[in-house]
């Protein structure tokens, strides 16, 4: 996070170390990355950054994974693109316990409570209710 060598350098360096990966471990699972959105801790930056994760996508010959605030739609958009080969959700995750299901059905999501994130306890973690009947709306 003390990086001064801007972000241009810092972008071809990991590029290069993509490369490397690639060329020294073949048979790599996958590669996961977080879209540019954090500017460091939590702190979540409104809007678009103007960076993205296409050159490490073009270097990367293994399954590319991706994370970082998508929602539904945009991680349809993003595979469906060839952006990536799978979309990671993290937050809604731990807000949503039967994620997989709600997005199946376009159903809404629990928001999560940042403010329990990383504490001790149950409260933030167990405490988020599942997806009932009553909530699902299907339309054709």
């Amino acid at each position: 996070m003390d990086a001064t060598d801007g972000i241009d350098a810092a972008v071809d360096k990991n590029v290069w170390l993509m490369q490397e990966l690639q060329q020294r471990l073949p048979d790599l699972a996958y590669v996961h990355m977080v879209e540019p959105r954090v500017a460091g801790g939590n702190v979540e930056l409104e809007g678009e950054l103007g960076r993205s994760l296409a050159p490490f996508r073009q270097a990367c010959g293994s399954p590319f994974l991706v994370a970082g605030g998508h929602s539904r739609a945009s991680a349809i958009a993003a595979v469906s693109s060839g952006q990536a080969d799978g979309v990671v959700f993290g937050r809604f995750f731990v807000a949503n316990p039967d994620l997989p299901q709600r997005l199946a059905l376009d159903a809404p999501l629990n928001p999560y409570n940042r403010d329990t994130f990383y504490t001790p306890g149950l409260e933030g973690y167990t405490d988020y209710p599942f997806l009932n009947e009553q909530q699902v709306v299907v339309s054709f």
